[in-house]
């Protein structure tokens, strides 16, 4: 299957009411074609070897799902993670929505803080608003790490609100393991954005004890 017959099986396969459904939940500027997500998985997970399906003729930020299906298949196609981050490196600038950016994480290969660490540094820098969410979505994987306080010098404050949002997801999970860590940098915190939404999430989470909770609760 080339890319415009897989297009076509995509707008063939759309749901209209999940269409009006995911405009309001995603909250972009792309265009939804409006299929569910277990559809989607399915049809990429059955074409994404297709040879015919080339990755040069995708036409890209205009659909969210078009750009999904495009950079799930690279990564799918590529043998190591390093190859998969070197991909994004070159790819992530033309998202414009969280669903495309949130979902890579679940492709990527395994890998470890200290292979991660040099593609959260640049990605954290990035200008374009996904591009930087990228960052500490990806860095989800490894909130447990003995290393996560090498994260502190990229933290973006007063950022707009994807960024912060990530950030306050971030150290929420990160809370989990190293609630000492969390704490500390709430403390001296002087964005209040970043600090409450960061604690709604702590408090939203079934792995952080009510006593970190209450604690926690005390810095607003």
């Amino acid at each position: 299957m080339d890319y415009f017959a897989l297009k076509k099986l995509l707008f063939d396969s759309a749901d209209n009411k999940n269409m009006e459904f995911a405009k309001k939940v995603f909250n972009t500027s792309y265009k939804i074609i409006g299929l569910m997500t277990p559809t989607l998985k399915r049809i990429i997970n059955e074409h994404y070897k297709d040879e015919d399906l080339k990755l040069s003729d995708f036409e890209l930020g205009e659909y969210q799902e078009i750009d999904i299906v495009y950079l799930v298949t690279a990564l799918k196609r590529v043998r190591t993670y390093k190859e998969q981050m070197e991909f994004l490196k070159k790819n992530l600038h033309f998202v414009k929505g969280w669903a495309v950016t949130d979902v890579l994480n679940q492709y990527l290969k395994k890998a470890t803080f200290a292979e991660y660490f040099p593609f959260f540094e640049y990605f954290s820098k990035r200008k374009n608003t996904y591009e930087a969410r990228f960052a500490y979505v990806g860095m989800l994987k490894h909130y447990a790490s003995p290393d996560i306080e090498k994260i502190t010098p990229f933290l973006r404050y007063n950022e707009e609100y994807m960024i912060m949002m990530a950030e306050a997801w971030l150290l929420a999970t990160i809370a989990i393991k190293h609630s000492d860590f969390v704490y500390d940098l709430l403390k001296s915190m002087n964005d209040e954005a970043l600090k409450k939404k960061t604690i709604s999430k702590m408090n939203e989470s079934f792995r952080i004890s009510k006593e970190d909770k209450e604690r926690f609760k005390a810095l607003r």
